[in-house]
């Protein structure tokens, strides 16, 4: 339905997930059946999924409740195995959304940036472009790489947008002068940031 593909592309965007749903065409029916969903058959899952990429797969299965309302169970495949998880019952857009929140709260857990101490003032960095989690782990991979710093937070993130708090010495000099000299990285015009610093800006073209 419209409104439900609507519902979950819309939560992946606020949690800066691309929501890619398969086409269910011949080729998609010969490799996995209704049964081998429901059942959770992870071998055909992956199967299957591996024909769109090498991202993260999210299945849910949602059973209809005497009474209304729908009780959902989800599973998460990802590089570090499969996580299940449920989320609160309620009408259907309501629980497809929360779904797809509850597994952008797990992949964030395993991929975002371990924050350390650090005293000075962070340099703001903001990248667009960003179009899969194999992106941003090669932004964070690519930020870690930059000599002296100490910590990378993840201040937001909206659409194909992030934006990162970034701390070393020399700040935004430094972070400029390392990340100018990357290919995939190209500058766009800064904006001002909520606290006035004006962040640095680069569209991510890998």
């Amino acid at each position: 339905a419209p409104e439900l593909a609507a519902a979950l592309r819309e939560q992946g965007e606020a949690r800066g997930l691309a929501v890619q749903w398969p086409l269910m065409d011949l080729e998609d029916q010969a490799r996995l059946t209704p049964a081998d969903l429901w059942s959770g058959f992870e071998a055909a899952i992956l199967e299957a999924s591996r024909r769109y990429g090498e991202g993260p797969v999210l299945v849910g299965r949602l059973s209809a409740r005497t009474g209304g309302g729908w009780r959902p169970e989800w599973t998460l495949y990802d590089r570090g195995g499969a996580q299940r998880f449920a989320a609160d019952s309620g009408d259907l857009a309501a629980v497809l959304r929360a779904g797809v929140d509850q597994a952008g709260d797990l992949l964030a857990a395993r991929f975002g940036p371990v924050p350390v101490a650090g005293g000075q003032a962070p340099a703001r960095v903001r990248l667009s472009g960003v179009a899969t989690l194999a992106d941003y782990a090669a932004i964070l991979q690519l930020l870690g790489q930059v000599p002296g710093v100490s910590r990378i937070a993840l201040r937001a993130a909206a659409a194909d947008t992030l934006s990162f708090d970034v701390w070393l010495p020399g700040a935004a000099a430094a972070l400029a002068d390392a990340l100018g000299a990357d290919p995939r990285v190209q500058p766009q015009p800064a904006a001002p940031g909520a606290a006035g610093a004006a962040p640095l800006a680069y569209y991510w073209a890998d």
